[in-house]
């Protein structure tokens, strides 16, 4: 639900024609508390592209928010709008932000376009399991890879760490949501493939300085990602 002038501080930003997106910030209701979000940043970490929350300041995001986002028309039919494969949700809105940075277009953040979200009343919350979250979160995951990493090291990294947190340490630590999202990624790989294909020939910018821009900020703990 966004608060009074929400765009005054966001439409000013489309004013250069290579802005693509501009995210709105958060009020997440969660747990009796107000969290501020809307900002992403992002690393590849063991084989993985991660994103996280990053600081609430005005400036660059790594993706817009779906649900709170404002969106150039143009530019998003260009790019494809948001993929289905990533059906039912987590990842379709960070998939087309980066596919934007690959594109050669920017994304930023303003922290006083307001909208209130109320979290934990989200359809996926109440419609499904956490273990089935888990095992979409992990699959796309792996879908995002596939579809919009081209840098040949972090792919390398990718073929390495994917068997040992989808296989390996779904067993040690019985964390079966992990290997069940692996086993759906393999289902997937055809339509992964095709949409590869449709993705990789509108990039002009590399994984590397995509993420360069974010990955200061990144956070993790003890280097642990799942």
């Amino acid at each position: 639900m966004p608060e009074k002038n929400f765009l005054t501080s966001v439409l000013p930003l489309f004013e250069k024609r290579d802005v693509f997106a501009v995210s709105l910030c958060d009020k997440s209701y969660e747990d009796d508390k107000i969290v501020l979000r809307g900002r992403g940043v992002g690393k590849f970490v063991r084989g993985f592209a991660m994103h996280r929350l990053g600081e609430i300041k005005d400036g660059e995001s790594l993706w817009a928010n779906g649900g709170s986002g404002v969106f150039r028309r143009e530019l998003w039919q260009r790019l494809g709008g948001l993929n289905e494969i990533y059906n039912p949700a987590y990842g379709e809105d960070w998939d087309l932000g980066y596919r934007a940075w690959k594109a050669g277009y920017k994304i930023f953040f303003s922290k006083n376009a307001l909208v209130n979200h109320y979290h934990e009343t989200g359809a996926m919350r109440k419609r499904y399991s956490a273990f089935y979250r888990r095992t979409v979160t992990f699959r796309n995951q792996l879908l995002f890879i596939l579809i919009n990493i081209t840098d040949y090291k972090y792919l390398l990294g990718s073929l390495f760490w994917v068997p040992y947190y989808g296989i390996i340490k779904a067993f040690w630590r019985d964390d079966f949501a992990m290997l069940a999202g692996l086993l759906w990624f393999i289902l997937y790989l055809p339509k992964a493939f095709i949409s590869r294909q449709k993705t990789v020939p509108l990039f002009s910018n590399s994984d590397v300085n995509v993420f360069s821009r974010f990955s200061t900020e990144f956070k993790t703990k003890n280097e642990e990602i799942f």
